[in-house]
């Protein structure tokens, strides 16, 4: 318990006793920068006990939890309030500004994220160019899409222009791109500087605020898709405020841009982005393919699967954001030996939610979404290995980024994402959504076989150590727990 003086004056010693008010300044200065987990900057050749880790992380899964909590629960309002038609609409509108900024980028949130972890001292400088490419980069991104307007009310279809403010929706959700794309930056500048907790925070308030805004714009504006979107727009306002403040807060140096780590940044960027697009665009090109063949209705159906298969996917960035700055710093031998542990702590971890899911989700789902999204339950219950199995080739992914392989990744997910667009456009219009589950299945999967293999090839991990966790995992974790 820290104790606070209640006067000024010398010690015998000559130390200074702080006042009552300074004295208490300084406890909550230590107490926000233990919130915001700024530690100080490591030996960058220091071995670090695996369960470090681990305990590093439990706090990141514990928010990783409640925002899936909460992710749910504006689920279920979206489900119950909009139906299955509204909620296709939505999925889309949100979808359009993502796909767009994970190109326009430039993969900068990676590049700042690596040249945070390396150089910290010069934080305040790499968050000012993250700042100016957010600002630059995503407001030219947004102009571009309201130029194309009319190509977006022709692929979405005339549901945009008949419902009450539907244009207004879809303008809100072009002109979202520098939202996205800054709260994507900060976040990897706050992890980058092993402020992990403090990122978590941001998506928490994010999610937290949209299911609270919710109701209240379904109450003032009606219960339609524009209100939705003034919802999540809001939220995201929110959510970059206080990731601005907490990237304000943890910096080193001064807060300008510069033209050396600038271009430094980009060089690595431009290698990174063809496979952080890639990837995204893989396990969310296949809504697309869906509304191309199938009507909004059933959009919304295959929407509510993904969203629940993603929640999956959640956890396994909470552990990266965990895992990134520290595999970074590490010398090859010990990433070696920490990468493999964290895909098995992530499959072990994942085993019994996925377990709980096919034996609840046939009864439940229905029961939670209403009876529209019944159709739901077998894509979700495909799409659920595929997350699984992809996500560990995703984490070894990271190592390799580490060491300066970031092409392989970009050729891994590229070659999938062929394969998948071929797929959809077979299957879909055979089968529907499930062909579209089918075939996510089958390259969500391939993607993460395929990079833990690479993975294999290039340190000389075995395959089993990537994805089987053993009797020392579980007794790691119930060691975790214990403490």
């Amino acid at each position: 318990m820290a104790q606070v003086f209640w006067t000024r004056s010398r010690t015998p010693r000559g130390g200074l006793i702080l006042s009552a008010h300074e004295g208490l300044a300084c406890i909550l200065r230590r107490e926000w920068q233990h919130i915001l987990r700024l530690p100080p900057s490591p030996p960058p050749q220091r071995r670090v006990h695996p369960l470090s880790f681990l305990r590093d992380s439990a706090g990141t899964l514990l928010f990783t939890a409640a925002s899936v909590l909460l992710q749910f629960g504006s689920g279920v309002i979206l489900a119950r309030v909009l139906l299955a038609e509204g909620r296709g609409l939505y999925g889309l509108l949100v979808l359009i500004p993502y796909s767009f900024q994970i190109v326009m980028n430039l993969g900068f949130g990676a590049a700042a994220m690596r040249q945070v972890a390396k150089i910290p001292t010069s934080s305040g400088k790499i968050c000012a160019n993250a700042l100016a490419v957010a600002v630059v980069s995503g407001g030219l991104t947004s102009l571009f899409l309201v130029m194309i307007h009319p190509f977006w009310v022709n692929f979405l279809g005339e549901r945009v222009t008949t419902v009450e403010g539907g244009s207004l929706a879809l303008s809100l959700s072009l002109l979202a791109v520098p939202l996205i794309m800054f709260d994507q930056f900060a976040g990897s500048v706050l992890t980058g500087m092993h402020a992990v907790m403090a990122t978590n925070l941001a998506r928490f308030l994010q999610a937290f605020s949209f299911v609270a805004l919710l109701p209240a714009a379904f109450t003032l504006v009606g219960k339609t898709v524009p209100a939705a979107m003034y919802a999540w727009v809001i939220s995201f306002t929110l959510s970059d405020a206080a990731a601005l403040i907490m990237v304000l807060q943890v910096k080193k140096g001064p807060f300008r841009p510069d033209w050396t780590l600038f271009k430094q940044a980009l060089r690595f960027g431009l290698k990174v982005m063809p496979g952080g697009a890639a990837m995204y665009l893989l396990f969310r090109a296949d809504l697309f393919l869906v509304k191309a063949f199938r009507p909004l209705d059933e959009v919304g159906v295959y929407v509510q699967a993904t969203g629940l298969a993603f929640m999956y996917q959640l956890f396994g960035d909470s552990v990266e954001r965990a895992f990134l700055p520290r595999v970074f710093r590490k010398s090859q031998e010990d990433a070696s030996e920490l990468t493999p542990l964290v895909c098995r702590c992530y499959v072990l971890l994942m085993l019994p939610i996925t377990a709980a899911a096919f034996v609840f989700a046939w009864p439940m789902i229905p029961l939670i979404f209403g009876e529209e999204f019944r159709g739901s339950t077998l894509p979700f219950l495909i799409l659920i290995p595929g997350v699984l199995i992809g996500t560990p080739g995703y984490l070894c992914n990271t190592d390799l980024q580490s060491r300066g392989w970031p092409g392989y990744a970009s050729v891994t997910a590229s070659g999938c994402l062929l394969v998948n667009i071929l797929l959809n456009l077979v299957m879909i219009p055979a089968w529907g959504i499930l062909g579209a589950a089918v075939s996510s299945l089958f390259v969500y999967a391939s993607y993460g076989v395929v990079l833990a293999w690479v993975y294999k090839r290039k340190t000389g991990t075995p395959l089993h150590r990537v994805f089987f966790p053993g009797p020392q995992d579980v007794r790691m974790v119930k060691a975790l727990f214990k403490k």
